[in-house]
């Protein structure tokens, strides 16, 4: 007996479809009537034994496979050229699913690839079909043609996907110019305005945490003499490489930013004066070691001045201002030292 069929009409027909499960063998010759009534459908049709052979196939589905009626009779329909990426094995087509496991197998998608090259796309219902003796004689096989739908949620999800590509693009092009506006284009540090606003961020967690602040303000000795003597190219790169010095020495949540022409300043959230004064002195340092193999003679040398928030500073700017304090003191007591603020 049937359990399901889902093609518009086919009840009519059905006491015929049974007949042919019952009485005709695949060597043997469908009657007309039964044919004409199948070939009215729509939907495809194939009527299928239980050895896996197609005893009736119907116009429609002839039609849209692109295959000659008696060309698909005592065929395998697992034999036709279905796109098999999706299926391991014939039992996973649906007719043979319906066999084997004696249950209705709804909307199952299939993909035809034609002899002209045409891809087309059937939703498959397959439906076990038994005898007097309830043994399972068969299946029957409705195909139904959604190329157009699946062609139009293909082009939909295609759409989607671009529109979701090109929003990620977008959101990485738009932090992309965050951090070009961030950064000073010479050096890749921090540059006052971006420095100012995460420097505010920090200031408020000390004030709320009571954790110390340390700064430090370095400037590049006779910075105008390097510039007059070998010109603004190598001044630019004595600039690029004290910023590489910086930003290898030291990792978020730690602020470098290139404060104005040859100055430095460093923001060291949670560091002590102590530890501050070793930093700065690892900076020192590494820019005396430096050497531009452009300019061998030149030699590099940098002031720095420190200063930590517990000496009183009572805003980031004045923390800068004491650190600066300290540069200059250091400037004025001969250049390339570390000069820490004392209260």
């Amino acid at each position: 007996m049937v359990a399901f069929f889902t093609v518009s009409g086919v009840a009519v027909y059905w006491v015929f479809i049974l007949g042919v499960m019952r009485s005709f063998e695949v060597a043997q010759v469908v009657p007309d009537r039964i044919r004409e009534a199948l070939d009215t459908l729509s939907e495809g049709l194939l009527v299928i034994d239980e050895r896996d052979r197609i005893v009736l196939a119907n116009e429609s589905f002839s039609r849209m496979v692109g295959i000659d009626q008696e060309h698909l009779i005592g065929r395998r329909p697992g034999s036709l050229a279905w796109d098999c990426s999706a299926i391991a094995g014939d039992k996973n087509y649906p007719w043979m699913r319906a066999i084997e496991h004696h249950e209705p197998q709804i909307e199952q998608l299939l993909r035809f690839k034609r002899h002209d090259g045409k891809m087309r796309f059937f939703s498959v219902n397959a439906s076990p079909v038994s005898g007097e003796d309830r043994k399972t004689r068969g299946a029957l096989s409705t195909f139904r043609d959604v190329t157009a739908s699946e062609e139009y949620r293909a082009q939909r999800e295609h759409s989607l996907a671009m529109l979701r590509t090109s929003r990620d693009e977008i959101s990485n092009r738009n932090r992309e110019l965050q951090i070009l506006a961030s950064k000073d284009a010479l050096t890749g540090c921090l540059n006052r305005r971006a420095f100012s606003e995460a420097f505010d961020e920090i200031w408020k967690t000390m004030q709320s945490t009571g954790q110390a602040v340390s700064c430090l303000m370095i400037d590049n000795d006779h910075f105008k003499n390097v510039n007059d003597t070998f010109g603004h190219p190598v001044g630019d790169e004595v600039l690029r490489q004290v910023a590489s010095i910086l930003n290898d020495q030291f990792s978020p949540p730690t602020l470098v930013c290139r404060y104005g022409g040859e100055e430095f300043c460093i923001v060291m959230p949670d560091t002590s004066i102590e530890a501050a004064i070793e930093q700065a002195e690892q900076v020192r340092s590494s820019i005396e070691a430096v050497q531009l193999a452009a300019v061998p003679e030149l030699r590099l040398t940098a002031s720095i001045g420190v200063s930590e928030s517990c000496y009183g500073a009572a805003s980031p700017q004045a923390l800068i201002a004491q650190a600066d304090e300290c540069l200059y003191r250091a400037k004025d007591g001969g250049r390339n030292q570390v000069i820490a603020f004392e209260s």
